[in-house]
């Protein structure tokens, strides 16, 4: 009679050693995965390096052309507080069933072209009383000067020559 190498006790040890292996070995692989699902959820991109070129990915020339009446661009929604202030400017994401994406980080959004081009004007004009708000500054230090010269000092002096240009 053939002995049994290993008794009925140790092959049923053997066998739950067996599965707590497969158990073990299944668990990071496992929560790796729900990792890697999170993130995704999460941040939209599975860390995989596309292979399609940055040029391509970030290209809206098919979009610009089907619509010449908007303006699009990219919005970092990394950043909340970038987003909604493009919201805020009238700026509105566009949904993937009309041609929008996400790469990354960066969403497409979606405005009008007149109201942009509102937009561009005001900030122009922001920025033009940017650069001559000195100089009304100026005149008035100047004025204020010329006023505690003359009541102080009783010296009479012109604004504008105290201004140097």
């Amino acid at each position: 009679m053939e002995e049994a190498w290993l008794s009925e006790d140790h092959m049923a040890d053997k066998q739950d050693i067996d599965e707590t292996i497969k158990a073990i070995r299944g668990a990071p692989a496992k929560s790796v995965l729900e990792d890697l699902r999170r993130i995704e959820k999460t941040t939209g991109s599975s860390g995989a390096v596309p292979n399609t070129s940055k040029e391509d990915l970030l290209d809206l020339s098919s979009l610009r052309e089907a619509h010449p009446d908007l303006s699009f661009r990219f919005v970092n929604m990394r950043n909340p507080g970038k987003a909604t202030r493009r919201q805020k400017l009238g700026w509105v994401r566009l949904p993937e069933t009309e041609g929008g994406r996400q790469v990354g980080d960066l969403a497409v959004f979606v405005n009008r072209r007149s109201k942009v081009e509102e937009l561009r004007r005001e900030r122009t004009e922001r920025d033009r009383l940017k650069l001559v708000a000195y100089k009304a500054e100026s005149v008035q230090l100047a004025e204020g000067m010329s006023r505690i010269l003359r009541d102080r000092f009783g010296i009479e002096v012109e604004p504008s020559r105290l201004i140097a240009e």
